[in-house]
């Protein structure tokens, strides 16, 4: 008998100590699935992400690694963007670090270039790892009745949501169906989850992000709409809305893949892009970034649009100078990626929120980014109330309530774009690189855009977009 309760407790002993292993090794999948964003600034200081600059072969690009990184220390993890880019790749470790501060500290980037890392070495392209953070709001305040119409029509145009996620019965028959092979296997072809590698694309962040923008996406298009709309849920962002560049980079490889049209990308993170002293850009994510949009994007055409950003307090005081005469939300004062792409490619628009433009004290919300250099359109908020810039929310299951955000400004612009993609399609589809101002210019002609000098300072031309 004793031998036999000696046995039971050993028994339950072991499930006990199996239970606490199991836990644990949750707890730890958990916190490397879902890392919470460094306190205090937008970057892993221990993750460095490289791409094989096209001009230069694969084993160019691994000799650079092993010279530039391993010499340095250890190479700890190292994370491929799979089958979608097998030239994308971010380095975890010792070695890593001790790559960006060596060339923080240098000012070199390799090239021999004063000024900090230039994003550029040889067989490379490089940027540390920015995390970036969902900061939108959502509001209660009365319903501003606005109505949804239902009919649409037209050929439809594919739009990849990098987002939270989308709620499928938000989306409903408007989700994206393809069941051509992806770059990420079978489970990636209709929508996938970056972050936590899965076809698990579901909206789980509280206040369901994704799935409000993606629903402003179709209710433009089916209140306006010559064409129809199929949104990719791209999830790039954790239930806490916390995301990362290397899943963004990797995220644009898979929607060119899965032949994606337009990118709404109501997401962003800030960098430093003017010292007091010098106009040398000072954080090498931009050239990366650019190259990569360059290559994945621009050259095919598929449009980004883009949310200029917000205040943000967290990141946003990191990176704009102490000195800087500037004045605050002014994105020739900072950059905010990748809106502030859009000063320089021509498939990238960047959009903001403005008050009733045919007030006379029209004007950008005091919490948002503009620039008359950087942002392409300001879309008029729904109503204002105090400093709130405000939109009704879309959502099925949300009456009543009201969001604000150039995050949300955002999808008005791409829904008007996809209800009325037949105008612009010519310039799209052919070999022939894009034109914005052209572009902007048929949405002008046809009454989806108009002009107010008033702007002109904060917005290029001061055009003005009507949700």
């Amino acid at each position: 008998m004793k031998n036999l309760f000696e046995r039971i407790m050993l028994l339950l002993i072991l499930l006990l100590l199996i239970v606490i292993i199991i836990l644990l090794l949750r707890c730890r999948c958990c916190s490397e699935k879902d890392p919470v964003q460094p306190t205090g600034k937008s970057r892993y200081g221990n993750q460095l992400i490289v791409w094989r600059n096209p001009a230069f072969t694969t084993t160019d690009f691994e000799k650079w690694i092993k010279d530039s990184v391993e010499a340095l220390g250890t190479i700890s993890n190292r994370t491929y963007c799979a089958s979608c880019d097998g030239d994308l790749v971010m380095l975890t470790g010792a070695g890593p670090n001790n790559y960006i501060v060596g060339q923080t500290n240098t000012g070199s980037g390799g090239t021999g270039k004063s000024g900090g890392p230039t994003g550029g070495d040889g067989p490379v392209y490089y940027s540390v790892n920015f995390a970036m953070n969902i900061s939108d709001s959502v509001n209660k305040y009365d319903s501003l009745n606005v109505g949804r119409v239902e009919g649409f029509g037209g050929a439809p145009v594919t739009v990849a949501v990098f987002d939270t996620g989308a709620d499928s019965l938000e989306v409903d028959n408007f989700l994206y169906a393809n069941n051509d092979p992806s770059c990420l296997g079978p489970l990636s072809n209709n929508g996938w989850n970056f972050f936590n590698k899965t076809y698990d694309w579901k909206d789980d962040f509280p206040t369901r992000h994704g799935s409000i923008v993606s629903r402003f996406i179709i209710n433009q298009v089916k209140a306006y709409g010559h064409n129809s709309v199929k949104i990719l849920p791209v999830k790039i962002h954790s239930r806490h809305g916390v995301g990362n560049l290397f899943d963004v980079l990797c995220g644009f490889a898979y929607a060119a893949n899965r032949k994606a049209q337009i990118i709404n990308a109501s997401f962003g993170f800030y960098v430093a892009n003017r010292s007091t002293t010098s106009t040398t850009e000072l954080d090498s994510s931009a050239l990366l970034l650019k190259k990569y949009v360059q290559h994945y994007l621009t050259e095919k055409n598929i449009l980004l649009i883009a949310a200029a950003g917000n205040k943000d307090d967290l990141n946003e005081d990191a990176v704009y100078s102490t000195t800087d005469t500037l004045a605050k939300r002014n994105l020739d004062s900072v950059s905010f990626y990748p809106a502030s792409l859009a000063r320089e490619l021509q498939n990238v628009i960047a959009v903001t929120t403005v008050s009733d433009p045919s007030s006379t004290t029209v004007s950008v919300s005091p919490h948002q980014n503009y620039s008359s250099n950087v942002v392409d359109i300001g879309v008029n908020a729904d109503t204002v109330v105090g400093d709130k810039y405000l939109f009704q929310n879309p959502r099925i299951f949300t009456p009543g309530k009201t969001v604000e955000g150039s995050s949300f400004a955002t999808p008005i612009v791409t829904g008007k774009i996809c209800a009325n993609y037949f105008l612009i399609e010519s310039m799209l589809t052919g070999t022939t690189p894009v034109n914005k101002g052209t572009l902007l210019d048929v949405l002008r002609t046809n009454s989806l855009l108009h002009i107010n000098s008033g702007l002109a300072s904060k917005i290029k031309r001061g055009l003005i977009m009507t949700k």
